[in-house]
């Protein structure tokens, strides 16, 4: 056999069982999976992991939902109160923009979270750099 080929083949055999002891030892090394945060605050607001459902549809989005109590009357704060809807969509950045882009949606009883699914593709560069905030 020439010198050539007697080399290569030791390097295949070293590489062969070097790299086969790597993977041994990291096969055998348990994964930690990353935490997931169970909450978000924003202010005085406490998100929570939800998911958001397009009616009629197949269409969902992960975000994050809380609640948003108001009053029915602004003149009568201690009134009765309704309860808003709210949903983040967080950004992915590691360090999204302070200010996020507020979603309203358009017409009486529209629902910015219901439409969401739909036109989210139309934000994706703002999540880039920015959270949305769907009202």
């Amino acid at each position: 056999m020439k010198r050539s080929t007697r080399l290569v083949l030791l390097a295949l055999v070293l590489i062969v069982f070097f790299g086969g002891q790597w993977l041994w030892r990291h096969a055998r090394t348990p994964t930690v999976a990353a935490a997931v945060p169970t909450q978000y605050r924003l202010g005085q607001l406490e998100f929570k992991p939800c998911t958001l459902r397009q009616p009629h549809s197949g269409l969902a989005t992960a975000a994050w939902c809380a609640p948003f109590n108001v009053p029915e009357n602004w003149a009568r704060p201690d009134g009765r109160k309704l309860v808003l809807r709210l949903a983040l969509i967080r950004s992915r950045a590691a360090q999204p923009a302070s200010d996020p882009v507020l979603y309203i949606a358009g017409g009486p009883g529209q629902s910015a979270i219901d439409t969401w699914p739909e036109i989210a593709p139309a934000l994706d560069d703002v999540l880039a750099q920015r959270n949305v905030i769907l009202l």
